[in-house]
């Protein structure tokens, strides 16, 4: 494929820029406890369903999901912690939703990656 004429999305540039601020800057450097490490959030695992206290800077991981759904999940609730402001239950719903939407396109690009590389070694440091 030809990304000669491929530029990076604001957001693209912004999360590439926090990554290597915080020492992401391979593949392994990608595992879930180190990234929250690197952006100083904590991780409680329990069995209830995913969210995030953005002030608290926690992000609760449901562990009844598989690990590449656990990982999904990490990435979106990381975009709220580090990038959000405010408690969804008691915001209108359009900025809600572009939280969400915002959420959701900071997630797509590590999992485009992940589904996209045919190397085995690439796809085994990131799950």
């Amino acid at each position: 494929m030809n990304y000669s004429n491929y530029f990076k999305t604001p957001l693209e540039q912004w999360i590439e820029e926090q990554y290597r601020s915080n020492g992401v800057f391979t593949p392994n450097d990608l595992d879930i406890d180190k990234i929250a490490l690197s952006f100083k959030v904590d991780i409680v695992y329990y069995d209830k369903t995913t969210f995030s206290e953005n002030e608290e800077r926690v992000i609760f991981i449901d562990n009844r999901n598989d690990r590449t759904e656990q990982r999904k999940v990490f990435f979106h609730e990381l975009c709220h912690v580090i990038r959000h402001s405010g408690d969804q239950r008691w915001m209108p719903d359009l900025f809600r939703e572009a939280q969400e939407n915002d959420a959701d396109r900071f997630t797509n690009p590590l999992f485009q990656v992940l589904t996209t590389f045919n190397n085995p070694v690439f796809i085994h440091c990131m799950v």
